[in-house]
């Protein structure tokens, strides 16, 4: 098994009072490589946390945001990850992120520790080559849409009605696909416990083939100067469908931490 924490760090605090924070690809400290077999990273299971470190200045107290990024340099039309925050994993303001994508039509989506309750993010950012805004073509109960700006802008939704329970594990699957000169990009989770497929909402991005690019990743962030509790996620089951139709698993992935926020 491998892990990442997060807790923290002295650098700068996260902002967006919501954890919707623009894609992660930033100068990464200490980094380390880890690899598995057939199944994924370690062919199990994969853990991003984080735990405290004494702040050097008042209010600058959040958790440095820890990163795995995958080795998938290719693009596709579906990704999967499963998570799991484990009990006494979970803190509040806290967003455990799997998977995350590059391209015309770069977005991320997972879960989040959020004060109205356990809800489920899927964001998409604004690109020069759209052609319009960002659509929402379907919206599935209880979920949410709304634009987003700060660290870039796009549109972003999210479901607390479905809801997410610590100690299982969810199954999160992203998929892509062209409508003429647009790219639908949809969004799906299944719970361990019930064991039923979900779909939460289809995105209309106003640009053809904007497929999911690599390498995918995965980050724990705390988007509130929380950074003396500790959070940590599972991850485990990792695929990424090429556009040939063969699917790549997992097998090895770079952590990072957040440098400016040591």
């Amino acid at each position: 098994m491998g892990g990442v924490r997060n807790s923290r760090g002295r650098g700068g605090s996260i902002p967006g009072s919501d954890g919707n924070r623009g894609p992660h690809r930033a100068a990464p400290v200490p980094m380390k490589r880890l690899k598995g077999g057939g199944g994924g990273i370690r062919s199990r299971l994969a853990v991003l946390a984080a735990g405290g470190v004494a702040a050097a200045w008042a209010g600058q107290d959040a958790a440095p945001s820890s990163h795995l990024v995958f080795d998938d340099h290719f693009a596709g039309d579906i990704i999967i990850n499963e998570v799991r925050v484990p009990e006494g994993g979970e803190a509040l303001h806290t967003y455990y992120e799997a998977p995350g994508w590059g391209g015309r039509a770069a977005g991320y989506a997972g879960i989040q520790a959020h004060p109205r309750g356990h809800n489920y993010l899927f964001s998409i950012w604004d690109h020069k080559d759209h052609a319009g805004p960002i659509r929402a073509l379907y919206k599935g109960p209880g979920t949410e849409t709304e634009r987003f700006g700060g660290e870039g802008t796009g549109l972003k939704s999210w479901n607390f009605q479905l809801g997410w329970l610590p100690g299982t594990w969810h199954t999160l699957a992203a998929r892509c696909w062209p409508v003429g000169d647009h790219t639908c990009h949809a969004f799906w989770v299944r719970s361990g416990r019930t064991r039923r497929w979900t779909h939460l909402v289809t995105m209309d991005v106003a640009v053809g083939n904007a497929w999911f690019e690599g390498g995918n990743d995965a980050f724990v962030e705390d988007w509130m100067e929380t950074g003396g509790k500790v959070r940590t996620i599972h991850l485990r089951g990792g695929w990424k469908r090429r556009l040939n139709g063969d699917w790549h698993p997992f097998r090895e992935a770079r952590y990072s931490v957040n440098r400016w926020e040591l």
